[in-house]
């Protein structure tokens, strides 16, 4: 995996000297499709927010002598 940052920094290096063109009409389609994702992600994410993580309230509990 170390290798794979390096070369990614190399490649980084080497395109701010030597620039490349970049199709914003594909770019953007695929930004807003993310986009999109991480909308549909947060919604289904954020639902039911009525539960406990297995804690007991107290008068939940029942005490018996």
């Amino acid at each position: 995996m170390g290798l794979v940052a390096i070369g990614i920094g190399v490649e980084a290096v080497l395109r701010l000297f030597e620039p490349v063109a970049v199709a914003f009409g594909e770019a953007m389609i695929i930004a807003i499709l993310g986009l999109a994702v991480n909308i549909v992600s947060a919604v289904l994410l954020s639902g039911n927010r009525d539960h406990r993580h297995g804690e007991q309230r107290l008068d939940d509990a029942q005490v018996t002598p």
